[in-house]
């Protein structure tokens, strides 16, 4: 669903195509496997936080936000990547089509966990 949502607002040439998805999808296979780490890291704590001393609560703290300069850092990596195999505009277009891509998803969700109105 995500690669049709961005195909569609990126409007890639055959050419563009070929060397953007490869780059795109190893940007995205790295982000989605920080941010699992940064979850499974933070479970823990979020469940135990009344139990935790608050050394343990800072050090949770550091770890969360060395977690987003790591995605921070990913981000500024492959926005270079994705400038060597993308016009700027197709390159700000990703990240437009990006966030209104996760619009649509959590109005989905949003839709779903909606109960329908009773017919009147």
């Amino acid at each position: 669903m995500k690669i049709a949502f961005l195909t569609d607002k990126l409007n890639l040439t055959p050419e563009e195509a070929q060397q953007f998805w490869p780059v795109y999808n190893q940007y995205n296979d790295k982000v989605q496997e920080l941010r699992k780490k940064r979850r499974l890291d933070g479970k823990d704590v979020k469940q135990n936080l009344d139990d935790l001393s608050d050394k343990e609560i800072e050090q949770s703290i550091e770890n969360d936000l060395t977690y987003r300069q790591k995605e921070l850092d990913l981000q500024k990596e492959y926005n270079a990547k994705f400038k060597a195999v993308l016009p700027i505009k197709k390159v700000a277009k990703l990240y437009n089509a990006e966030e209104q891509f996760k619009m649509v998803l959590l109005n989905k969700l949003k839709d779903k966990r909606t109960p329908p109105e009773p017919p009147q």
